[in-house]
């Protein structure tokens, strides 16, 4: 499960420090720091996602200065990853972060690396700021962010970034290596509808 840790200010609460987790069911599974109001359509969204999809399924907001990651759903056979850094200190190391990193300006970025800095808090993360930055230069800004095994060894994972009119979200979806024939499709279905779901589900937790 990915469960966010404490902020770099140490100023969040345990209420909003926890991910809503969906098991496959598609109910809700708060974990123990999550009030069960968080259970609501967001939550719903992303765990039929994943049931349709057959993938685990992600939603994350960069907001107030840091990746938020706010659900988490399961599918058989594809459970979300187990968080291995902490996520939101951690955001260089994981398409998620990759993926909200790169819709921030040049001060924004450099905000972001000065209250969390590049250290290798995952394998394969990396260290280098400036090398880090250069290669979210070069990335085209809405197109998906792949990485195979660089945040949680033996996942693949894809995060799609919203379009340029939406909110800074994004969503992402994952599978274990060995079932990685199901990320295509998934990725296939995704691509001509995720701006709808990231405008939908970035409205609903706005209210």
């Amino acid at each position: 499960m990915l469960r966010s840790g404490s902020s770099p200010s140490g100023t969040r609460g345990p209420d909003d420090a926890a991910v809503a987790r969906v098991a496959p069911s598609g109910r809700c599974r708060p974990s123990a720091f999550r009030p069960r109001r968080r259970c609501g359509r967001v939550t719903n969204t992303v765990a039929a996602l994943a049931h349709e999809l057959s993938v685990a399924v992600y939603f994350a907001v960069y907001r107030a200065g840091e990746v938020e990651a706010l659900v988490a759903a399961d599918a058989p056979g594809a459970q979300a990853v187990v968080e291995r850094a902490d996520f939101r200190e951690a955001a260089h190391a994981h398409v998620i972060g990759q993926c909200l990193l790169a819709h921030l300006d040049e001060v924004e970025c450099r905000d972001h690396f000065a209250r969390c800095p590049m250290r290798p808090r995952a394998p394969n993360s990396g260290s280098h700021e400036a090398d880090f930055r250069r290669r979210l230069a070069a990335r085209r800004r809405f197109q998906p962010v792949c990485e195979q095994g660089k945040y949680a060894p033996g996942t693949l994972c894809v995060a799609f970034p919203a379009p340029a009119a939406y909110a800074t979200a994004t969503l992402a979806v994952s599978a274990p290596s060995d079932k990685a024939e199901r990320l295509r499709p998934a990725v296939n279905s995704l691509r001509s509808r995720v701006g709808a779901l990231i405008s939908s589900l970035s409205f609903s937790i706005s209210i």
